[in-house]
């Protein structure tokens, strides 16, 4: 196994279009590590780059101490999983598997251990006589994880492997990938556009947009303290609720004012807001207490729609022109389309961004705790 750097990659398409930018990151030996982001972001090109199947238009890739820049895909030790299965129909399962280790002539009797070995750690066992064809996808998509990582690669990569599954099977196939990775203590890199299997998987996540990097943290990071208004709308679902608004002063300090009528105590942030500075305010839709009368702190709004989920409810309410979402455990059947309500933003779960910038204000008590 080994570490992977990217240091200052680019790849840029046609001398014109720039699908990755400046990219830089490391991958610790061992570690699970999601590059997250929606289509076009550039997490693919920047995977396709590791395993050597695009050039390198400026920058370094290093596998362990070695630039790989000008190796071949070959001669890299990189495994390879793909959303397209890419399995051989003539061939049965145990050949499939085996096909890595005999295009490297490696004597039949160790081939034999290694598939063995492999296809007991993903119950292939009993398909190893069979053709692709009798298999479900679940299946199809163990055998292309066991063919990759039957010869024991230094890295292994897998991109998008789980999108052409139902859900229940991305589930299982989830857990399957997770507890592999852990077993045999791999150094694992998995593109994705699915927030849920980069939370549920990743050691570190690193979330990309047109090229770019955004954020790269544990799950609970970037879900916790996203950097940019991008990050706090992509990573979370429901997603959080983003509401434009403006930092005014009164007689009782700075407040985020919403729709001129809702007024938020921002006294956490200090000096690094301002009067009549625009932001958006930033809030998960579990941080919003809602009741059916009106209570000390809380405003009033009007139910836009309600959405039953069964584990869950998310309720859209409706103040002005800004439509807020709350989500709460339960089957909740107490509330209807056009009923009154009453909610409150609890100031110690809001985010600011600077709608300039598009960044992130830091709290003045998280500057302390990090300079501590």
């Amino acid at each position: 196994m080994a570490d992977v750097e990217f240091r200052n990659v680019c790849k840029i398409y046609d001398k014109k279009v720039h699908a990755v930018e400046d990219l830089s990151f490391v991958c610790h030996n061992g570690e699970f590590f999601a590059i997250l982001g929606p289509s076009g972001c550039g997490k693919t090109s920047s995977l396709r780059m590791l395993a050597g199947l695009e050039d390198i238009s400026k920058g370094e890739v290093l596998i362990g101490d070695k630039v790989v820049n000008k190796m071949t895909s070959r001669e890299r030790n990189v495994a390879m999983s793909f959303e397209n299965y890419g399995l051989y129909p003539d061939f049965t399962i145990f050949d499939n598997i085996a096909y890595p280790l005999r295009i490297h002539k490696t004597p039949e009797e160790t081939i034999k251990k290694k598939v063995l070995s492999i296809a007991k750690k993903l119950h292939l066992l009993s398909t190893l006589d069979l053709k692709p064809s009798a298999l479900s996808g679940g299946q199809k998509q163990r055998v292309s994880i066991a063919r990759a990582l039957v010869r024991n690669p230094d890295v292994t990569i897998m991109d998008e492997p789980l999108s052409h599954l139902d859900a229940r099977m991305r589930s299982n196939m989830r857990s399957v990938i997770k507890h592999l990775h852990d077993q045999l203590g791999l150094t694992t890199i998995y593109v994705t556009h699915d927030q849920i299997e980069a939370m549920t998987m990743a050691d570190k996540i690193l979330i990309m947009n047109e090229g770019h990097k955004q954020q790269i943290g544990t799950p609970d990071e970037v879900y916790y303290y996203p950097v940019n208004i991008f990050v706090a709308g992509f990573i979370g679902t429901p997603q959080m609720n983003l509401i434009e608004s403006s930092i005014r002063k009164n007689e009782d300090g700075l407040k985020a004012v919403i729709e001129n009528t809702i007024f938020i105590d921002v006294s956490k942030y200090g000096e690094n807001i301002y009067d009549g500075m625009n932001v958006s305010l930033g809030i998960r839709p579990k941080d919003i207490a809602i009741s059916h009368k009106f209570e000390q702190g809380f405003e009033k709004g009007k139910i836009y729609v309600v959405e039953t989920l069964g584990e869950s409810t998310i309720i859209s309410i409706q103040i002005g022109n800004t439509i807020l979402r709350v989500e709460k455990d339960g089957y909740l059947t107490d509330w209807d389309f056009d009923d009154e309500i009453f909610f409150q933003i609890i100031p110690e779960h809001i985010h600011l961004f600077d709608n300039n910038t598009g960044m992130r204000i830091i709290p003045e008590d998280e500057n302390k705790n990090d300079a501590n």
